[in-house]
C-alpha cells in the first residue's frame, strides 16, 4: 500500500474518491478507516495515530458503530455523504450510555460529509465541544439525546461550533436546547434545524432547537417544529425555537416556523426567547405558525432589539403578544422597522403586547389582520415609551368573541398611558363587541399626537381615542383607500394606497421623520418617497433604487423597474 508519512499506510490514489483529493494537505497525512482493508478499523485508533493537521477519511458504506470518541488534536473527518456516512454511538437509538465525538485539549475539528446519531450523553449527546472549536460542513446531527444540556452538541465556554449546510433533528435535552446548547460562540449558514425537543419533567426548560448564552449568528437558517416541554408543577418554558441570553445576536435571512411551549405553568416566546443586557438583531426573517401563552412569535426583555424586515404572521398566543411580547427593561429600547405583522392571535394584543419602561418604537411597519379575544387586536399598548412612525395599521380586531368585552381594533393604550403617533394610518379596524357595549374599531385610549396622522374612527364615548399633543393635519374621518396586503415588491408585504386615498401627499411637508428626527427617506419597501410623503408605510409611485433588485441588498438591477404605483 501507498504511504504518506513513515510508519503510515493509505490506500492507493485509485481506491481514494476523487471528491477527497482536494482535501489532502501537503505535509500532513490521510488515515482511513473501514472494517477491513483500511489503515484502522475505528476513529479512536485513526485520531491517537494522526499527528495535528491529519485527515481520517470514514470509507465504509455501513453505519460505523462507535461512541466517546475522543478528539484531541487538530483533525479532519470526513465522510461518503450524509446519507452514506453514519457514526452512531450504538446501533440502537437511546441505547448508548456515551456521547458520539468529544472534543477537548483545545483542538480544532473539522468534520465533513458524515451524520452522527444515537449518542446520549450528559451534555452533548452527539458531539461535546468541551474544550475547542468544531466545524460541521454538511454533517447531519441526528436522535441524540443528553441527560443536561445540547441533545445534539454541547458548547462549553471553552469552545466554539460552526455549521455550513448542516442538519440537526430529532435531539432531545432534559434541560436546556434539545439541538444545540451553548456557552461558546456559534456561528450558523444553510443550517436546519428540525424536531428537536428539550423536555424535562420537573424544572424549567429551555430552547427547543438551541439554547445559548454566548454570541450567536445565524444565516439563512431554518427552524422547525421545534419544541419545549415543562409538564412539572409550577413549571416555565422558554422559547420553543430559540432560548437567547448571551452578549450578541444576529439572526437574518432565514425562517422560523411551527415551533411551540407546552408548560404547566408559564409559557414565554414560542418560536423565539430573547432575556439579558445584550443586543439582537433579527433581519429579514419570517417568523410563523408558532405557539406559546405569552410572545408567541418573540418574547423580549432583552435591553437592545431590532426587528427589520421581518414578516411575523400567524402565530397564536393563549394571553398575550400573539406576533411579539417587547418588554425592554428601564434602559433599553426595541425598534421595529420596516416589518409586516400580520395574522396573529392573541388574547390582549393580537398583533404586539408592548409593555415596559423603556423605548419601543416601530418605523415603516405594517400591522394588519391581527385578532385579539379582548383589548388590542393590532397592538396592546402598556408602555410609556411606545411611539410609532410612517406605519399602517388595518383590518384588525378587538374582542374577537363578541362578548362585550374589548376595544381597539387598531390599537389599545391603557388608560394611564399614551402613545406617540406620527405620519401613521390607523383605519379600517374592526371592533367586534355588540351594541350598546363600547366600540372603538381603530384606536382606544390617549396618543400623544406628532402630526401629520389619519385615524378613521375615533369610536364611542366610553371607549373614545383622545387625541393631544400636535394636531397639525391630522385627518380624522378620511378614508385611506388602503387595497389588500399584497406583494408591492420589497422585503415585506403591504398595503398600497389606492386611488385619491386621503394619505397621498399628506405627511409632513418638511419630511416624513422617525420619533429620533431622523429623514425617513424610504418607505417600507426600501422605496425612495417621492416630493411631499404620503401617510403610512407606503409611498404611491415610490423609486426603487437598482441597488434593491430582490428586496434585499444584491445589487442586481434585472428584476425591478424604477418605480412601482
Amino acid at each position: 500500500m501507498a504511504t504518506s508519512r513513515a510508519g503510515v499506510s493509505l490506500l492507493p490514489i485509485a481506491f481514494i474518491p476523487a471528491a477527497f483529493l482536494s482535501t489532502v494537505t501537503a505535509g500532513a497525512a490521510t488515515l482511513t478507516v473501514c472494517p477491513s482493508g483500511c489503515d484502522h478499523v475505528t476513529i479512536q485508533a485513526a485520531a491517537t495515530a494522526a499527528d495535528p493537521g491529519d485527515t481520517i477519511q470514514i470509507l465504509s458504506s455501513l453505519p460505523h458503530t462507535e461512541g466517546d470518541i475522543s478528539l484531541t488534536k487538530n483533525l479532519t473527518i470526513e465522510g461518503l455523504g450524509i446519507s452514506t456516512t453514519i457514526i452512531q454511538a450504538d446501533a440502537t437509538a437511546g441505547a448508548a450510555t456515551v456521547p458520539v465525538f468529544v472534543v477537548t485539549n483545545g483542538a480544532t475539528v473539522t468534520m465533513l460529509d458524515l451524520s452522527v446519531r444515537y449518542g446520549v450523553g450528559s451534555d452533548g449527546g452527539g458531539v461535546a465541544v468541551l474544550d475547542g472549536d468544531v466545524r460541521l460542513e454538511d454533517v447531519a446531527v441526528i436522535s441524540n439525546a443528553a441527560t443536561g444540556s445540547g441533545g445534539g452538541i454541547w458548547v462549553a465556554a471553552a469552545g466554539s461550533l460552526e455549521t455550513i449546510r448542516a442538519t440537526i433533528e430529532d435531539n432531545v435535552s432534559e434541560s436546556k436546547g434539545g439541538g444545540v446548547a451553548a456557552e461558546g460562540p456559534v456561528e450558523m449558514t444553510d443550517t436546519e434545524l428540525m424536531n428537536n425537543w428539550a423536555h424535562r419533567s420537573s424544572g424549567d426548560v429551555f430552547g427547543g432547537a438551541i439554547w445559548t448564552s454566548g454570541n450567536l449568528t445565524m444565516h439563512s437558517c431554518r427552524w422547525d417544529s421545534n419544541n419545549v416541554d415543562a409538564p412539572g408543577p409550577e413549571s416555565d418554558g422558554f422559547g420553543g425555537g430559540i432560548s437567547f441570553q448571551g452578549p450578541s445576536l444576529l439572526i437574518e435571512d432565514s425562517l422560523i416556523k411551527a415551533n411551540s411551549i407546552s408548560a404547566d405553568r408559564s409559557e414565554f416566546g414560542g418560536s423565539v426567547y430573547l432575556t439579558g443586557t445584550g443586543a439582537a438583531t433579527l433581519r429579514r426573517n419570517t417568523i410563523r405558525l408558532s405557539t406559546a401563552k405569552e410572545g408567541a412569535g418573540i418574547y423580549s426583555t432583552i435591553e437592545t432589539l431590532t426587528v427589520e424586515d421581518c414578516t411575523i404572521s400567524d402565530n397564536i398566543a393563549g394571553y398575550f403578544g400573539g406576533g411579539m411580547l417587547l418588554s425592554p427593561p428601564g434602559s433599553g429600547v426595541t425598534r421595529v422597522l420596516s416589518s409586516t405583522i400580520v395574522g396573529n392571535e392573541a388574547e390582549e394584543g393580537g398583533g404586539l403586547y408592548l409593555s415596559a419602561p423603556a423605548r419601543i418604537v416601530i418605523t415603516n411597519s405594517t400591522i394588519s389582520g391581527n385578532t385579539a379575544t379582548d383589548n388590542g387586536g393590532g397592538i396592546y399598548a402598556l408602555s410609556t415609551g411606545f411611539e410609532i412612525a410612517s406605519s399602517t395599521m388595518t383590518d384588525n380586531t378587538a374582542d374577537e368573541d363578541s362578548d362585550g368585552f374589548g376595544d381597539g381594533g387598531g390599537i389599545f393604550i391603557n388608560s394611564s398611558e399614551s402613545a406617540e403617533l406620527r405620519n401613521s394610518i390607523i383605519a379600517s379596524n374592526h371592533d367586534a363587541s355588540v351594541s350598546p357595549s363600547p366600540q372603538a374599531p381603530d384606536c382606544a385610549g390617549n396618543v400623544q399626537s406628532a402630526g401629520y396622522n389619519l385615524i378613521r374612527t375615533l369610536g364611542l364615548p366610553l371607549a373614545a381615542c383622545t387625541i393631544t399633543g400636535d394636531t397639525t393635519s391630522n385627518l380624522v374621518g378620511a378614508d385611506p383607500l388602503l387595497e389588500a396586503l399584497a406583494d408591492n415588491w420589497g422585503p415585506t408585504e403591504t398595503h398600497a394606497l389606492g386611488p385619491g386615498s386621503a394619505a397621498i401627499n399628506a405627511g409632513n411637508p418638511a419630511g416624513c421623520r422617525d420619533p429620533d428626527g431622523a429623514l425617513l427617506a424610504a418607505d417600507q419597501r426600501h422605496a425612495l418617497r417621492l416630493d411631499r410623503c404620503d401617510i403610512g408605510a407606503f409611498e404611491v409611485g415610490a423609486y426603487f433604487e437598482p441597488f434593491f433588485a430582490d428586496g434585499f441588498e444584491s445589487g442586481s438591477t434585472s428584476a425591478w423597474s424604477t418605480s412601482v404605483p
